[in-house]
């Protein structure tokens, strides 16, 4: 059985951060559509996946901000999630450094996504060695539901 999930619907506090800091007061935090354990996939766009990373302050200051606090991975700059597919770590930053041998943050017809975005988030995987599961330190890392929904948004990155 298939049910619709609004993010905006699961919480009066995770759509008043999204409104503040992504902007979205009109639009909302967008929508997925999920289920529980019965197998249904979860479909998400990138305004859903941007409320995941918000709710864990994945582009603030010294994670992954404009600066490439950690490892050289930038998230706040408008467009980075064009620079995912194909693209290999440079490194660099304040914690550990993926290089390029540790290969692209999403690979290129993958379907469902693959690459360091979705072994950092989901802990599976290479990490980089010396890695992390993000985000960094946990214990509260993203729930089954929330890399599903950043794994279907990368997926429409992915896939050809």
């Amino acid at each position: 059985m298939q049910r619709t999930v609004s993010f905006v619907n699961r919480g009066l506090a995770l759509g008043a951060v999204c409104a503040a800091v992504l902007g979205f007061s009109a639009v909302g935090c967008g929508s997925s559509n999920s289920s529980s354990t019965d197998g249904s996939s979860t479909t998400c766009d990138f305004t859903a996946a941007s409320a995941v990373f918000t709710k864990y302050n994945c582009a603030t200051n010294g994670c992954h901000d404009a600066a490439g606090s950690s490892a050289g991975f930038k998230m706040a700059p408008a467009g980075w999630e064009t620079h995912l597919v194909g693209v290999n770590p440079i490194g660099g930053g304040t914690l550990e450094a993926c290089t390029p041998a540790d290969g692209p943050y999403l690979k290129n017809g993958t379907n469902p996504a693959m690459g360091l975005l979705i072994n950092k988030i989901s802990g599976t995987g290479n990490i980089c060695t010396g890695g992390a599961r993000m985000p960094f330190g946990g214990p509260n890392y993203l729930t089954a539901t929330e890399i599903a929904c950043v794994t279907s948004w990368a997926t429409t990155l992915t896939s050809p």
